[in-house]
């Protein structure tokens, strides 16, 4: 995440993002809770990506302003650009900041995806929110990897969400069992906070697909490049990569640790990427499937995939 090193200017004065900027629009749009199972996808995702969803609405705001406001000018942002847009949202009056960091709306709590619109009008600020967790430590406890080094203070490098969607690379070896049965995201945090409490969000935009609820991992390990695209294009899984997909349900299915997974692992062992064979060999390792490591290792040029077998063996 070196980006917010170099994007740190840019984040100290947002002028330098939008030349003349007086204002940012925050947004705040609730998603639906729901129980978790294998394979679970963080609630957030488990409908059509909302990045799609929250920049068509802020489009149309945008546009509608711009009607009014003659030569405004402004920009929107869907978790992307230079924003630090936690903040914004607190600034704004759209909630406060939790101890996991994320920010807390008074009504829907944490569970909320946010956009924001930087713009060159000059807009009356929104009160502030007061409000604190005062002395509950819940998600703090709750993080399977302590993550949550301190309160608002999070380390990226042992954050499940972190690693299973922007990191690219392998999953650090003394990690992978933190991770469980979850393929893509982590809401153990936010399940843990009291203030999310159940709503009903069933006219969400962002409604649960059912093969999202509880994807097959196996069948995802088997399925072709091509029917992958086509089932997650639209989805946030999408920007996960499929590589990135599959090392997470390797390192899911080792953990669960089901015999039944064997083949489909075996399959994943010869998959065209090394991120792939890897943690496949780090499953079939955990499920005790000697035989198949070692004919597989006179087969593997990738030594970094080699040294997984070797050590799943």
């Amino acid at each position: 995440m070196t980006y917010l090193t170099r994007h740190l200017p840019l984040r100290a004065d947002l002028r330098a993002v939008l030349a003349g900027a007086r204002s940012a629009i925050c947004v705040a749009l609730p998603y639906p809770d729901g129980e978790s199972a294998v394979g679970a996808v963080a609630k957030y995702a488990r409908g059509v990506d909302y990045h799609d969803v929250v920049r068509e609405r802020l489009t149309t705001l945008w546009d509608e302003l711009r009607r009014e406001h003659s030569g405004a000018k402004g920009r929107v942002f869907v978790d992307s650009g230079p924003l630090p847009e936690r903040e914004l949202a607190r600034r704004a009056g759209l909630g406060c900041i939790g101890k996991h960091g994320c920010l807390i709306h008074p009504e829907w709590g944490s569970r909320v995806v946010l956009g924001e619109i930087l713009t060159t009008l000059e807009l009356e600020p929104t009160a502030l929110i007061n409000g604190s967790c005062g002395a509950c430590r819940r998600c703090l406890d709750a993080c399977p990897t302590g993550a949550l080094v301190a309160p608002g203070i999070v380390d990226a490098r042992r954050c499940l969400s972190y690693l299973t969607i922007e990191h690219k690379g392998l999953l650090p070896r003394e990690l992978r069992s933190l991770l469980g049965t979850r393929l893509f995201g982590c809401d153990a945090c936010q399940d843990a906070c009291p203030r999310n409490r159940a709503q009903d969000n069933s006219d969400s935009p962002l409604t649960p697909a059912p093969y999202l609820l509880a994807p097959d991992l196996p069948a995802l390990l088997m399925m072709p490049a091509k029917e992958f695209t086509g089932r997650f294009h639209g989805t946030a899984l999408h920007r996960a990569k499929r590589r990135g997909v599959l090392r997470n349900a390797c390192a899911a299915l080792g953990n669960l640790g089901d015999p039944a997974s064997i083949p489909a692992l075996r399959h994943a062992l010869h998959d065209p990427e090394p991120l792939v064979r890897g943690h496949a060999a780090w499953a079939l390792g955990r499920l005790g499937e000697r035989e198949i490591l070692e004919a597989a290792l006179g087969d593997e040029a990738n030594q970094w995939v080699r040294e997984e077998i070797r050590a799943g063996l």
